[in-house]
């Protein structure tokens, strides 16, 4: 995820008061979200949403994260 869209990607999930933590690894296109159950089917719904404007597949947790997220 290039830099413009991973600081777009911040400010809408930041809008959304804890719906989810985002997590990103300095030089990596990988972020995780960190979510509530309570709320996974909201943020799934909003992820959907997104990756109508920026890069977002989800993807398996890379091995090399360890305890990053």
């Amino acid at each position: 995820m290039e830099l413009p869209q991973l600081a777009y990607l911040r400010f809408v999930l930041e809008s959304y008061e804890g719906l989810a933590v985002l997590t990103s690894l300095p030089g990596r296109a990988e972020v995780e979200w960190t979510i509530p159950a309570s709320r996974a089917e909201e943020a799934e719904a909003l992820a959907e949403a997104l990756a109508q404007e920026v890069t977002l597949v989800p993807i398996p947790r890379p091995a090399d994260w360890g305890d990053a997220g």
